[in-house]
């Protein structure tokens, strides 16, 4: 898998090698406030999980897309995102170190993520699911064009307490004439 690249943004497909550069980025706890994950305990962990998402589905069935971000003027990581790909649907998620937030990083990867999806792949609709409290992560939804379509109360229990989700889709068609603003 290639390299995609926008005007500021490299992603790279993920390796173990990216546990290094990732580790510290993806350490600050506020990134894991709204998510069932704790962050890394160590770059070795990391370069294990990243071993298993870079040799895809066990079974097949899914085709996993996973990119470590790093901005284009030099090695500096910021986050991932990621696409789970099953049939003609594709489930994609995004971490981003705080010190990243607000500059429009994560909505530029995640606008390239799914421009591949739609380009590369037989993707009709992309979703994505949120815990209903990560408003930043609902606006990041809603500037690329995505729509809510349901809620989930319950959805899962963790840190103490429920989560309640919102779910949200793009259909390639409406992408394709209102959102995909190359870069």
């Amino acid at each position: 898998m290639a390299d995609l690249e926008t005007k500021r943004l490299v992603l790279e497909p993920i390796e173990p090698r990216h546990a290094a550069a990732l580790f510290e980025p993806l350490r600050d706890a506020a990134i894991y406030r709204f998510i069932p994950r704790d962050p890394p305990s160590s770059v070795e962990k990391l370069a294990e999980r990243y071993a298993r998402l870079q040799a895809g589905d066990p079974d097949g069935k899914q085709a996993w897309l996973n990119f470590a971000v790093r901005l284009i003027e030099g090695p500096v990581y910021i986050g991932k995102v990621q696409a789970t790909i099953s049939a003609d649907a594709a489930d994609v998620a995004y971490l981003f170190s705080p010190r990243h937030w607000g500059q429009g990083y994560a909505s530029e990867a995640v606008r390239a993520l799914i421009d591949h999806l739609f380009a590369a792949y037989a993707v009709r609709v992309v979703r994505a699911s949120l815990d209903t409290r990560n408003e930043r992560s609902a606006a990041l939804l809603e500037r690329l064009g995505f729509a809510r379509v349901g809620r989930a109360d319950n959805a899962d229990h963790f840190k103490g307490g429920p989560s309640h989700e919102f779910f949200y889709e793009t259909v390639h068609e409406q992408w394709d004439s209102t959102v995909s603003l190359k870069t």
